[in-house]
């Protein structure tokens, strides 16, 4: 993606635009009017008579306005223009923008002002790689406006273009003047563009969530800043320079505010523009964890909003699980067709223990108990979801695997190599951007050591082998739960392929988890071992599960375990019902133990 777009946001609404203002998306430079997961506007593009604008200046007041300085034509490096214009743009829940034109010769100008605009209304989470809609673009004029539009059976989005100037000329490919400007005079008019997610009755969406909340405005969010840099800690010193920095610090988190339609009277950190310019789960507890010092309510508000949406089901489209916290939700058109999961979606394994950090780390910083029993269940849910889910090999670690193969996130592996890196002692600032360049740090290093190497859970071959050293004494064991193909050929490489467990085997491990009690009943054990599909894994959960629950007989358990429908795809094998067993394991749980949240708030038997 281009580096070097302008951008002005609030919350999750933004614009991407090149340095004179003109709006022209492209699979590689996403230009455009963002709100709520959607592009509202692709093509926005001002002329005069005709001719492109060329810009010669541009301020930046504050992150949600911009002024463009332009003049027709390519610039020189001694202009002389006879007119000139100014292009002052905000964004406050809505796009507005201003156009100043200024004739500086001594006669009258006769100018035809045009502005084209255009919208694909392309799903966010997928404008780099572009996308045919599946549904109908439309445009039609209406009380001198323009309406650009696209529907998907009872989908709607509509963008709504209007003027303070009349006459505008306003056709279904944009807005027109033709203007006299007297000598040494200016003509303005202000542009209005409004993002509506509607309703099928035409209403939008967000007016009726919340009646009686007034519409952001430029001036209400400067008067917001204001306050928000009047609230946080103070810094004076005799570097101005590190005042300076400090402030545009607070103003940077502050850009960051993103209030969700859940509660539109808190902010939290959005995780970042543009593809990110959404609730997380992981980045804004990573930066409300940083901002302790200075801004606590961030923490405050991200501690509500994960709460609000913490998993209470199991769901193998979101890989929702009970007590898991979210990794990202997204309101376009792909999640509302169930195209993709993201609404919300709960594929990450980090997000749920660092929900309980940061609750912790909020009392510590600010002494509000009050806040930790307001969320004490949430806590309670997510512990209990580190150690029922997240600790799927029963070893004490939380692991990462999908339920979701088809739209589901997998592991990143060597997108997160930099942290790879790092831990054999490579400075962050060392660690090259570019991959194959990492793979190639990665490799020398390893040439001079001899080293064994796990990589577990692999999704396939590409994804092995950037891992795999060059040369030297190191050992690299990479297991799946699939087949990998293209390993056979690879210079020493050795497949082997494990099988299912024989029955005796997995007897025996029942047996040496479980103890007399497994010998004493052979015909459970059978049982249990059936429903399980002689898989490891399936074995040791319901082995720990059981072990946990001393009062529980196995013929109860087998019986409980048949009771349970469903199979867990993520694991990727047919025979095993892994899905019964997580169910049997959640449904195990006391009546008093689920809270006021829907979730399941426990910590592990006997703690």
């Amino acid at each position: 993606m281009k580096t070097d777009l302008v951008r002005i946001l609030d919350g999750n609404i933004f614009v991407l635009s090149d340095g004179s203002g003109d709006l022209e998306a492209k699979p590689t430079v996403p230009c455009g009017f963002y709100s709520y997961d959607t592009r509202f506007l692709s093509l926005w593009r001002l002329t005069l008579n005709g001719e492109r604008l060329s810009p010669l200046a541009r301020d930046d007041p504050s992150y949600f306005e911009v002024r463009f300085f332009l003049v027709p034509g390519e610039p020189t490096h001694y202009v002389d223009a006879k007119v000139s214009v100014i292009r002052e743009r905000s964004v406050a829940g809505s796009f507005e923008e201003q156009l100043t034109v200024l004739n500086h010769s001594r006669e009258p100008a006769e100018i035809t002002v045009h502005v084209e605009a255009d919208s694909d209304f392309m799903p966010l989470i997928v404008a780099a790689q572009g996308r045919t809609p599946k549904g109908r673009l439309y445009r039609r004029v209406e009380n001198g406006r323009l309406h650009l539009g696209y529907q998907r059976d009872a989908f709607r989005r509509e963008t709504v273009i209007s003027s303070t100037t009349e006459p505008a000329q306003v056709d279904e490919r944009g807005l027109t003047y033709q203007i006299r400007i007297e000598p040494h005079g200016q003509w303005t008019t202000t542009l209005h563009v409004r993002g509506l997610v509607l309703r099928p009755d035409g209403e939008d969406v967000r007016e009726h969530l919340h009646p009686g909340r007034r519409r952001r405005d430029r001036f209400r969010l400067e008067r917001n800043l204001q306050q928000w840099l009047g609230t946080a800690p103070q810094l004076n010193c005799d570097w101005e320079p590190l005042e300076r920095t400090y402030r545009q610090c607070l103003v940077d988190l502050a850009a960051l505010g993103y209030s969700p339609l859940t509660l539109p009277a808190e902010a939290l950190p959005a995780a970042g523009l543009p593809w990110s310019a959404t609730l997380a789960g992981r980045e804004p507890i990573f930066a409300s964890l940083q901002a302790l010092p200075f801004a606590p309510d961030l923490a405050r508000a991200a501690l509500h909003m994960l709460g609000i949406d913490q998993g209470a089901v199991l769901d193998d489209f979101r890989d929702e699980e009970p007590g898991k916290i979210l990794r990202e939700f997204r309101y376009g058109e792909l999640v509302a067709f169930e195209e993709r999961p993201q609404a919300p979606y709960y594929g990450a394994a980090d997000v749920t223990p660092l929900y309980v950090v940061l609750l912790d780390e909020y009392e510590r910083w600010t002494g509000d108990a009050d806040t930790v029993r307001e969320f004490e269940d949430e806590a309670r849910a997510a512990l209990h979801w580190i150690d029922e889910y997240g600790d799927i090999m029963g070893d004490g670690y939380v692991w990462y695997q999908r339920r979701n193969e088809q739209t589901g996130l997998e592991n990143q592996c060597w997108k997160e190599s930099r942290g790879f890196l790092w831990s054999l002692g490579v400075a962050p600032a060392a660690i090259p951007a570019e991959l194959h360049a990492q793979a190639g740090l990665y490799r020398s290093i390893l040439a001079e050591r001899r080293m064994l190497i796990l990589l577990d859970n692999c999704r396939d071959w590409d994804q092995i082998r950037h891992l795999l050293p060059g040369t030297g004494g190191s050992l690299v064991i990479a297991t799946s739960r699939r087949r990998i193909t293209g390993v056979a050929g690879q210079a020493g490489a050795h497949p082997l392929h494990l099988d299912l467990l024989t029955h005796a085997e997995a007897r025996e491990l029942l047996t040496r988890r479980l103890g007399d009690e497994a010998a004493a009943d052979p015909a459970a054990v059978d049982e249990i071992i059936a429903r399980c599909g002689r898989l490891p894994l399936a074995l040791a959960l319901v082995a720990t599960r059981s072990v946990g629950r001393p009062g529980l007989s196995l013929p109860a358990v087998a019986g409980e375990l048949a009771e349970a429908d469903g199979r867990l795809a993520g694991f990727g094998d047919t025979h095993a019902d892994l899905e019964a067993i997580f169910s049997w394991s959640y449904r195990a749980l006391t009546p008093e133990q689920p809270g006021s949240s829907g979730c399941c708030p426990c910590t592990r038997a006997g703690s």
